[in-house]
């Protein structure tokens, strides 16, 4: 991570400098100077971890395109202080930025080797979550509701009548032509009705769909398509099974490497935390609440005043 921030923020002039400007070799012997710049100094050692960061060689070639690049990004920083750009807003907001994502990552960097996910916690969290990963029992339903709204009687003779057209007709592609007719014609349920009622699979204890109508149909079997009008206090429902799929008992060594990612984000995040109050800790921090809030007032009533329209 920091090999990567370097090497895209060190042709920075100004950022440049943040890494030089600690040992720029001033009083050291010119045998080890590689490169002089006004006051700048650059030794070799220097060079040459400027060379590592951005993930080059330390071959002569090498070392000389550095060498030729960092004089020029010297250069312009030299030209950037005689003209007073470093005081520009644009330019301090540019190097904080920096600055925050450096320092950010160097702290990321050392915090990254505490973490860790054991197999014991791959275990526990597999044990405490066996529902996500496993599946039960589902039948696959089609269904006709039939709306009670406020008139019970009636959705209840339709649902009989119904029943019962389809009851008289054997099982098999005539009443399946049939059921589609009257889920198109009949059901309320939006989202399956021209579909011939096929709402997908449903599984015991699903919260979309109520309890009696899921007890009778894992009560039900295959042999057993067409099943009895379920009443509810708001409709009546009369389904088939259009299938079944066989519960899977969840596999640990299944989902180990998707567990352990999950496990790792969640420390990754926790450690991103953690860097954040490693950054301010120690340091005398004070926010002035109330010149923010008279600022951000006056702000706010210039925003909100008309604009003056000229008399005349």
């Amino acid at each position: 991570m920091i090999n990567k921030l370097t090497k895209s923020f060190l042709p920075l002039a100004a950022f440049l400098l943040l890494a030089l400007s600690a040992g720029c070799g001033q009083g050291s012997s010119k045998a080890n100077e590689v490169l002089r710049v006004a006051d700048q100094v650059v030794l070799a050692e220097e060079l040459l971890a400027l060379a590592e960061a951005q993930g080059e060689s330390h071959s002569e070639q090498s070392l000389s395109r550095i060498a030729r690049l960092t004089a020029e990004d010297l250069a312009a920083e030299q030209r950037l202080l005689a003209e007073g750009w470093d005081k520009d807003p644009a330019f301090i907001q540019a190097r904080r930025r920096f600055i925050r994502a450096y320092v950010n990552a160097r702290i990321n960097r050392e915090l990254e080797k505490e973490i860790r996910v054991s197999e014991a916690e791959i275990a526990a969290y597999f044990e405490q979550n066996k529902q996500r990963y496993g599946r039960p029992k589902q039948y696959r339903v089609a269904l006709i509701d039939i709306a009670k709204k406020d008139h019970a009687d009636r959705a209840a003779a339709v649902a009989s009548q119904l029943y019962a057209e389809l009851s008289a007709v054997p099982a098999g592609k005539a009443q399946d032509r049939l059921f589609n007719q009257m889920a198109a014609q009949h059901s309320s349920h939006l989202g399956s009705r021209f579909q011939g009622g096929d709402v997908g699979y449903l599984q015991e204890g699903d919260p979309a769909w109520p309890t009696p109508l899921l007890d009778a149909v894992f009560a039900s079997s295959m042999q057993q398509a067409l099943g009895e009008i379920i009443a509810t206090p708001k409709h009546f429902y009369i389904y088939r099974i259009l299938g079944q799929r066989q519960a899977v008992e969840a596999s640990l060594q299944d989902h180990r490497d998707k567990i352990r990612g999950k496990l790792l984000a969640e420390k990754q995040d926790a450690m991103r935390h953690k860097g954040r109050e490693q950054l301010v800790r120690g340091l005398d921090i004070k926010i002035n609440e109330q010149v923010i809030k008279r600022v951000a007032s006056v702000e706010e009533t210039q925003q909100r005043e008309p604009a003056k329209i000229p008399a005349g």
